[in-house]
């Protein structure tokens, strides 16, 4: 259902586009702005959806590896490094273990730690501070992700892994998703737990916890190197 909304609105997309070119109307221009506009933010609607269900239901997604995760957490915070100092925000990652090998779906890693890096860094005032920690804990990986953010309401905390959910201290002018849905649900996919703990006004600190065997079988080694690549 999700897909045959998104070729309607793809249509009306380029028909609007087309429409533009030849109109002079400030009036009109900014009416077919406003559609456009619109039109994009149900597309990005559709197309969460759609990626949600395919943590699931896609196995070209789903694909395991076996490899070092501190070297893919340490490359996530890198490339998130440069926004956080833009914002005058302190980023460290530090880890117990200098290595720790794990099997892993490096699209899945990747994104989950994304999403709640950057959900700290949305959060969080210039000035403040978002370390993540690891270390290896009785056959699981667990990874903290702490902030000095805005934090989360003791009300809203039940809620805060339904997807569009918006807290009830957040600026209305800040765009609901499911990134934290969707990350909860790559982390249920990997066998593993999330967790959340919070005060607001102070911070928000995510814990996961994913076990460090997938299977007793050997699996496919990711290397760094590929990690540009994608989900290899």
């Amino acid at each position: 259902i999700t897909y045959e909304f998104r070729t309607p609105l793809t249509v009306i997309q380029g028909l609007v586009d087309s429409m533009k070119k030849d109109e002079t109307d400030p009036q009109k221009l900014n009416g077919y702005d406003t559609i456009i506009g619109q039109s994009e933010v149900l597309l990005n609607l559709i197309n969460q959806m759609i990626e949600i269900s395919k943590v699931h239901t896609d196995d070209t997604n789903n694909v395991w590896r076996s490899g070092d995760v501190v070297a893919l957490t340490r490359m996530v915070v890198e490339n998130l490094r440069t926004h956080a100092e833009k914002k005058l925000i302190t980023l460290e990652f530090e880890s117990k273990q200098p290595r720790i090998n794990m099997d892993f779906v490096p699209g899945f890693m990747k994104r989950c730690l994304c999403n709640l890096i950057s959900n700290s860094l949305k959060f969080t005032p210039r000035g403040g501070v978002i370390i993540i920690t690891m270390k290896r804990e009785e056959g699981m990986i667990v990874i903290n992700i702490a902030d000095t953010g805005i934090g989360i309401p003791k009300e809203d905390l039940p809620h805060i892994f339904e997807p569009y959910h918006r807290g009830s201290n957040v600026d209305p002018n800040i765009g609901s998703g499911i990134s934290l849905s969707l990350t909860q649900q790559m982390v249920i996919a990997m066998n593993g737990s999330i967790e959340v703990k919070s005060i607001e006004g102070k911070g928000t600190l995510f814990t996961l916890s994913i076990p460090l065997k997938h299977s007793e079988r050997e699996l496919p080694y990711w290397m760094p190197s590929l990690f540009a690549m994608g989900n290899a």
